[in-house]
């Protein structure tokens, strides 16, 4: 993917910065088709972001990303930052970690979030995740980075209405059978 956003995003703005956008991503190099030299692709995500940003024609000024991690063959799980554009996400941020290995989420989000920030314009900028991601710090930093968060939790909890103090319950949507966790229809 960081060759295709070099060729796309670096090599037009080459000629407005003379040796390639301000993103330090490098051109990729491949060594016979043997692989080649790896590419801090992490550098690049702002400048994917701006180039998504600034190709979107949002009706009502909203820009949805989603935060998503796919776990791919019990081999490695995907973080990903994706734009939500009708029924497809663009990818601009994205970590690989071992999808075996004990180890914490959390530095690799935030420095997702933190490589973002800033780069979406004018735009209101919701945040979705499913609830397995949710985290009062993951809330937190979404809010930080100047957007809004609606992140799915589970039904434990409550709600504070602001404008009254009013606490609200979560309470499960009976389905059809009865059973808890369903939406009445």
């Amino acid at each position: 993917m960081s060759a295709i956003f070099w060729r796309v995003c670096c090599a037009s703005e080459k000629t407005r910065y003379g040796s390639g956008c301000g993103s330090g991503c490098t051109t990729p190099r491949t060594n016979g088709g043997r692989g080649g030299e790896p590419v801090a692709v992490e550098q690049s995500f702002a400048a994917l972001l701006r180039w998504v940003v600034r190709l979107w024609q949002s009706v009502d000024g909203d820009l949805v990303l989603a935060l998503d991690a796919t776990t791919l063959r019990q081999t490695f799980t995907v973080l990903s930052v994706s734009v939500l554009v009708g029924r497809t996400a663009i990818p601009v941020a994205w970590a690989i970690v071992p999808a075996t290995q004990a180890g914490a989420w959390k530095p690799h989000w935030r420095r997702l979030l933190r490589s973002l920030k800033g780069s979406t314009g004018h735009y209101r900028v919701l945040v979705t995740a499913d609830r397995g991601l949710y985290a009062r710090w993951l809330f937190k930093d979404i809010v930080a980075c100047g957007w809004h968060p609606l992140l799915r939790i589970s039904a434990i909890g409550w709600c504070l209405v602001c404008e009254t103090g009013q606490r609200w319950s979560w309470r499960p949507y009976p389905d059809r059978s009865g059973a808890a966790g369903g939406m009445d229809r």
